[in-house]
């Protein structure tokens, strides 16, 4: 949801003056005869909202144990917490009141959650991991909302070409705290040795992305026509294959005819048979684009 400032807004009605704040929490429009013409707008608080720093969501989200639970806590981007702000100070009521409706506002139960959790530290003490947290579940069954938040602006966020050498999966390494050691269920006591601990954690680490061999392709001519050929995008976003259905796909920057050749190595096979190429020089550049082969088109090697 953006935030459309008065000045922006098309229909002004009557005029911008006619946005008067009585007080902190109530805004009135007036119209022309403002004795009897007046809507008002109740400006609720948001102070039961807490902002997080550096994230890009634009929607509010409630947390609780279960659905009778009613302590829940609520939190938000600090851009968009921002943006209510602003709202609220300009005496613009549209923004502030759609962003705190009430079926806008995401709720998530968290019971599930540490109950998954729950049964997996048991598995895991038995082999020897004490998690300390595992992604937003610290190990006493307590939530750090702030992590919770960042994952679901990850989760909430376009995939990046960042994310290609781990398919857009998150490394362990990097969503969880742990340490290695042995663990005695009589006493419930922990004891731990560096060196055991520092190997087990090598051992998680992903192996080093071997680089693709790039070989000269060619787009063999079956139909003596230039009419078929391979779309170019500007990433390897699978919707580009369909681009046609209001799906979000790419802009075309390019096409490859049959007959015409190009330099660069099989990216991905999907389950449909469709082939990804990335189109690139040499390892030492990216790619320059992806090209999308689709069952009609025969590709070989030059």
């Amino acid at each position: 949801m953006d935030y459309i400032r008065l000045l922006d807004i098309t229909n002004q009605y009557p005029n911008l003056p006619s946005y008067v704040r009585q007080n902190e929490k109530l805004v009135n429009l007036f119209g022309l005869y403002k004795e009897t013409n007046k809507l008002e707008f109740k400006m609720p608080s948001i102070e039961y909202i807490k902002p997080v720093d550096d994230l890009n969501l634009r929607l509010i989200f409630g947390f609780r144990k279960n659905i009778e639970d009613k302590d829940i806590k609520y939190f938000t981007s600090q851009q968009f917490y921002s943006d209510m702000e602003a709202s609220n100070i300009e005496g613009n009521p549209y923004f502030y009141l759609q962003s705190n409706k009430v079926q806008f506002i995401v709720l998530v139960n968290l019971e599930k959650f540490i109950s998954t959790f729950e049964k997996l530290k048991e598995i895991e003490n038995k082999q020897g991991i004490d998690v300390k947290i595992n992604n937003f579940i610290r190990q006493d069954s307590s939530i750090n909302y702030e992590r919770l938040m960042r994952y679901f602006d990850w989760v909430l966020s376009k995939p990046s070409l960042d994310e290609i050498d781990t398919d857009g999966v998150i490394p362990a390494d990097k969503l969880a705290e742990w340490e290695v050691g042995d663990y005695d269920p009589i006493m419930m006591k922990w004891s731990f040795n560096k060196d055991k601990d520092a190997k087990a954690k090598e051992n998680i680490q992903p192996p080093p992305v071997s680089k693709s061999t790039i070989e000269n392709w060619r787009l063999v001519r079956k139909r003596n026509l230039d009419r078929n050929g391979m779309g170019i995008y500007p990433t390897p976003n699978v919707k580009n294959f369909n681009s046609g259905k209001k799906n979000k796909a790419d802009k075309r920057t390019g096409i490859i005819n049959e007959g015409q050749t190009f330099t660069g190595y099989k990216y991905k096979t999907l389950d449909n048979g469709f082939v990804i190429w990335a189109l690139q020089g040499t390892n030492d550049t990216d790619p320059t684009g992806y090209a999308f082969q689709g069952k009609g088109d025969t590709v070989e090697k030059v």
